[in-house]
């Protein structure tokens, strides 16, 4: 038995509160066919059973008044239930992860359900208003005009400003701005109650929403004294890919397209002919070159325990001072070193964005050595992972450090009891070009060889085989072409049902078209005898 042995890997799993809350039950749920686990339903009715027990309350204080000021007061009741469950549902803070083990995913669900529920309360609440004053003539303002402040133009547009970045349609541009919709989030709540002190009295607010506010409050101030008096950490190794460019022959065939579409005419047939010829230009650049998008950074940090599938918030000084990012996590927890006493973790980056392509595009000397600060580790899988012998891990693209993590964390637990009861573990990537294989491929190869129970299989989606079996030594384990996910699943949960297994757990993370898939898939291939329990990895809002 290895000294990784020693290691626990998944410590949250191991406690009776967890196996309590986590029976991994399946659901289908009409609307959006989502899997939750029983800690997410406890979550959902304690939150719905708190909002009908104060709305019962409202009604019997406020049944004598008139119609408008009854629905005004009951809807505003409301509205003070699901603005608490959104502090306390504030993810950092981790306060419904430590008592209900609830995972990230489940707790900033519940954070999107609230906020969305405050959203619409907040805007019958003022329909009501403008219907009361133009039907009954009752006035907003209940107090005297005069000492009301005269901000109201600037609390609308911060409001509105937020629901903008809530709505669906706002996600591409929250992901391109992750920074300042994250912080709009700190502005808003610090100006949350001035603006509900606007044209309300402040009291029945503050005595509900001041619980969740105030460990809001405490944890933010806790985590900004971490970010500038705790310890930094330190980048002391770089995994980069390399670059590739034309060989001779696709260069001489590039220049011969070239001269093609040079002398072409400008009729209609020959139009089509250079498309076509810029096309298969165009594939055969790509096929042939390649220019580096990922690097694997290794961190070394003082007193870090993380499980697999959490991640981290970095902070690189020399690239940017203040900006964090999500980033995952790709390798198993370790040991400290014997000679450090510290710990190592690999970090794995993709150029998307103008923070990660600085980093990327930096020479590894400018990154070595420097100093770093993490926040985390975030994030817990909402599934109990040991409970299984059947696997199916998924990754996407930058999507399989997480998916990695995993794997390679079950499989130094082989020479264990949950080595022994293990039965099959299949293993899917898929990437865009070939090239992008090379940061994982040996140790890739590696599980693929040695170990019979685990499969592994990685697909290149948008170039072909024939490009690359006379330049590069393909890999056994690499595949052309788009993986059809439900026949995968389909399959593999009747063969699980051949011996006797009832449950399989399904991780997964990569794009979010993908994910919804693979999470659709694995209501549709559940039966009355299997059951595929989904988990997915969250890092983003």
């Amino acid at each position: 038995m290895n000294g990784s042995s020693k290691i626990n890997f998944f410590p949250s799993h191991t406690s009776k509160g967890f196996k309590l809350f986590h029976h991994n039950t399946l659901t289908r749920r009409a609307k959006r066919n989502s899997l939750r686990t029983n800690s997410d339903y406890i979550l959902l009715k304690m939150y719905y059973c708190v909002l009908v027990i104060y709305g019962i309350v409202s009604i019997i204080q406020n049944y004598k008044k008139p119609l408008f000021l009854f629905l005004i007061g009951f809807v505003g009741s409301l509205i003070r239930i699901s603005s608490l469950t959104l502090f306390l549902s504030i993810t950092h803070h981790s306060i419904l992860q430590k008592f209900f083990y609830t995972s990230y995913e489940h707790t900033l669900w519940l954070h999107k359900k609230s906020g969305k529920q405050t959203i619409k309360l907040i805007k019958l609440h003022s329909f009501l208003y403008a219907l009361a004053f133009f039907v009954s003539k009752i006035s907003i303002i209940t107090i005297d005009k005069s000492s009301v402040p005269s901000s109201r133009g600037f609390a609308f547009s911060l409001l509105t400003f937020v629901v903008l970045f809530c709505l669906k349609k706002g996600l591409k541009l929250r992901k391109k701005v992750y920074e300042p919709f994250y912080f709009s989030h700190v502005i808003f709540t610090i100006f949350l109650f001035p603006v509900a002190s606007l044209t309300h009295d402040l009291k029945p607010f503050l005595c509900t929403t001041a619980v969740g506010f105030s460990l809001w409050v405490i944890d933010l101030f806790y985590r900004i004294f971490l970010f500038y008096f705790k310890t930094p950490a330190k980048i002391v190794a770089i995994r980069s890919q390399k670059s590739y460019l034309p060989t001779n022959q696709d260069q001489k065939s590039s220049n011969c397209n070239n001269n093609n579409n040079s002398n072409s005419d400008h009729n209609e047939n020959n139009s089509e002919n250079n498309s076509k010829d810029k096309n298969s230009e165009k594939n055969q650049t790509n096929s042939s070159s390649y220019t580096p998008d990922s690097k694997v950074l290794t961190v070394e940090i003082d007193n870090f325990e993380y499980e697999p599938m959490q991640w981290i918030r970095l902070c690189i000084p020399s690239i940017s001072k203040y900006q964090m990012h999500p980033l995952t996590i790709c390798s198993p927890p370790r040991l400290p070193d014997k000679q450090t006493g510290k710990m190592r973790i690999d970090i794995l980056i993709k150029a998307m964005g103008d923070w990660s392509k600085k980093v990327v595009d930096s020479p590894n000397k400018f990154l070595l050595d420097k100093p770093v600060k993490i926040e985390g580790p975030l994030g817990t899988s909402s599934l109990d992972v040991l409970s299984y012998k059947y696997f199916i891990l998924i990754g996407g693209g930058c999507g399989v450090g997480p998916i990695l993590s995993l794997m390679l964390a079950l499989k130094e637990l082989q020479d264990t009891d949950f080595g022994d009861k293990l039965i099959k573990l299949k293993f899917y990537w898929m990437v865009k070009e070939f090239q992008g294989l090379e940061l994982f491929q040996d140790q890739l190869e590696k599980v693929s060889d040695q170990l019979k129970k685990y499969q592994v299989k990685c697909f290149v989606t948008r170039q072909k085989r024939e490009d690359f079996e006379n330049k590069y030594t393909i890999p056994d384990f690499v595949h052309f072409g788009r993986p059809n996910f439900s026949q995968i699943l389909k399959s593999t949960a009747e063969k699980a049902e051949k011996k006797n297994v009832k449950r399989i757990g399904v991780f997964a993370c990569g794009p979010a078209r993908l994910v919804k898939q693979i999470q659709n898939d694995c209501l549709d291939s559940s039966n009355s005898e299997i059951v595929l329990d989904f988990s997915r990895e969250v890092t983003s809002f």
